[in-house]
C-alpha cells in the first residue's frame, strides 16, 4: 500500500506540526512494513517561510515535500491543487494538530484501508471537547482481522481533522471555495455531502488507532488566544487555566 498525507498550516503552529512530523518520520518509519510507502505533502499557506527549509527529503519507503502558498487560499482549493499530485493508493488528510499517538498507526491504517477499500474513514480522535470522538453514529460493526478486533461507528459525517479517503474518490471531486470569516473552512462537510450523494460507506474507528487534537481544543485556545482572534466561537470562550504557581 502507498499512502499519501496532506497537512495543511498556516505555520503559526509549529509546535504542533514538528511534533507531526517527527513522528511520522520516527515512529511510523521504524515500524513501516515493506509493502507500505508513504509521500508526506505539507502545505503552508501564506506567512513567512525559512530559506533553509528543506523543502524535499527522502527517507527509504517516506517521502517528504514541503510546498508554500504566498496566501492562504482556503483548505478545500489547497486541496484541488494538491491532490493531483498524489500517487497513494489513499489519502490522509491530517490537520496541523493532529498527531497520530500509537507507534502501529500505520499498520493498523492499512489493515483498514485494505479492507475497506471504497469506505471513508477517521481513526479516533481525542482531546475534542464539545464532539468527544466526533459524530454520534447510526450503526457499529467490528471488524475481526488477525488476532485483533476494531470496532467501527458508521456516520454521515467524517470531519477533516484525520481523514482516510481513496485517492480515485478524491480525485473525482471539486471543492468549492471555503475561505469563510468566522470559521475554518466547510471542505470536510462538502466531502461528506458528496460522499452520502454517492452511497460512501464513512466511519469512525473506535480503537487501535488514534490521533490527538494537540493539547485539546481548549488547550489550544489557552496557548495561542491570538491565533482564534478572527473565529466566532472559539474568540468568546473563556477558560480557566491552572498553573503550577497556583
Amino acid at each position: 500500500m502507498k499512502l499519501s498525507i496532506i497537512t495543511l498550516t498556516l505555520g503559526t503552529r509549529k509546535v504542533y506540526l514538528d511534533k507531526q512530523v517527527q513522528f511520522i518520520m520516527e515512529n511510523i518509519l521504524e515500524a513501516r512494513q515493506d509493502d507500505i510507502q508513504v509521500e508526506h505533502f505539507v502545505v503552508q499557506q501564506g506567512g513567512h517561510v525559512e530559506s533553509t527549509q528543506k523543502h524535499v527529503q527522502y527517507f527509504g519507503g517516506y517521502s517528504f515535500e514541503f510546498i508554500h502558498f504566498p496566501e492562504n487560499i482556503g483548505i478545500g482549493e489547497a486541496l484541488n491543487r494538491i491532490v493531483p499530485k498524489c500517487t497513494g493508493d489513499f489519502i490522509l488528510k491530517l490537520d496541523d494538530d493532529a498527531i497520530p499517538i500509537n507507534p502501529d498507526f500505520l499498520e493498523v491504517s492499512r489493515r483498514i484501508c485494505n479492507r475497506f477499500p471504497d469506505s471513508v474513514w477517521s481513526p479516533y480522535p481525542v482531546g475534542l471537547i464539545n464532539n468527544p470522538g466526533g459524530p454520534k453514529g447510526y450503526r457499529h460493526a467490528v471488524y475481526h482481522s488477525g488476532d485483533r478486533f476494531f470496532t467501527m461507528r458508521f456516520v454521515g459525517h467524517v470531519g477533516g481533522f484525520a481523514r482516510f479517503a481513496p485517492t480515485n474518490l478524491m480525485k473525482q471531486f471539486k471543492f468549492q471555495n471555503d475561505l469563510l470569516p468566522g470559521v475554518s473552512g466547510n471542505e470536510d462537510g462538502q466531502f461528506s455531502s458528496f460522499c452520502n450523494s454517492n452511497g460512501i460507506k464513512m466511519f469512525y474507528l473506535e480503537n487501535g488507532c488514534v490521533v490527538e487534537h494537540a493539547e485539546s481544543t481548549l488547550g489550544q485556545i489557552a496557548r495561542f488566544p491570538e491565533y482564534f482572534q478572527s473565529r466566532t466561537y472559539e474568540s468568546q470562550v473563556q477558560i480557566e487555566v491552572i498553573t503550577d504557581a497556583n
